[in-house]
């Protein structure tokens, strides 16, 4: 089939213009994305740690910035996507070729027009049947239902391991205080003591006793402390502090279960 060069030319120039157009539109689509995902997590890097840790300061910093639903949020955006694709049309293909050229005589010479070559331009459309573009949009859609969903399990299972680790935490600062107020009552009973013994009041082996009483309740003590930065860790790692852990208080109040 014999085509005008000249249409050949116009049809190769109103082709590119769309694709341009198409790339430029990807390009800054992409940028936008970027962006929001900069920008959303912008606050949490830059959110001050508040003195104390209280429910509902902690759950909004959970929802803003925990990575597991970060994550799953990010899931939503990405089956959004594939819904958008899932209902566009497929792709038409466009071929151009050069055929039919003289083995006897060639080329030939002279003008474009004079020359013995068969331009061929070839346009496929794929039309689907079945309403298959239907079905497409509906298996996207029930994929982003299903990745609300799952944002809404993550969100629920990390606010109960959030306040599950507020309540540790905020126990084990109790258990510090009492043991704390434990060992210093050990302390001056064996300074007590001690003055008792060497004035003949009181059998060293009672001033021995209290020692090994004393040094238990530093024991517990040290792994109640030891517990409480554990706790603090796994706080910090929930909330994306990770850098302000040794910072990290619960208000008591987290306790009292009908708060």
């Amino acid at each position: 089939m014999l085509i005008d060069t000249t249409a050949h030319d116009q049809l190769k120039h109103v082709i590119k213009l769309p694709l341009k157009k198409l790339t430029i539109a990807i390009t800054g689509s992409c940028l936008i994305f970027f962006s929001a995902l900069t920008q959303a997590a912008t606050p949490c890097d830059k959110d001050a740690q508040p003195p104390l840790l209280n429910k509902d300061n902690a759950l909004t910093r959970l929802l803003q910035c925990n990575l597991d639903i970060v994550d799953s949020r990010r899931s939503i955006i990405s089956n959004e996507a594939n819904l958008t694709v899932a209902g566009q049309m497929q792709n038409p293909n466009l071929t151009i070729g050069v055929g039919s050229i003289s083995p006897k005589l060639g080329v030939g010479s002279g003008p474009y027009f004079d020359k013995t070559i068969d331009n061929s331009v070839r346009y496929e459309q794929l039309i689907e049947r079945g309403n298959k573009r239907e079905l497409r949009k509906k298996s996207a859609q029930s994929q982003v239902a299903a990745s609300s969903e799952d944002v809404l399990n993550v969100e629920r299972q990390q606010s109960i391991a959030l306040l599950t680790a507020m309540v540790d935490l905020a126990a084990v600062n109790a258990r510090i205080d009492l043991l704390s107020q434990v060992v210093a009552l050990y302390e001056e009973t064996l300074k007590a003591s001690t003055i008792r013994t060497q004035k003949g009041d009181l059998p060293a082996i009672d001033v021995q006793r209290q020692k090994i009483d004393a040094n238990r309740a530093q024991i517990e003590l040290r792994l109640a402390q030891a517990e409480a930065r554990s706790a603090k860790i796994t706080l910090a790692k929930l909330l994306a502090w990770e850098s302000k852990a040794d910072a990290m208080e619960v208000d008591p109040a987290i306790l009292d279960m009908t708060a």
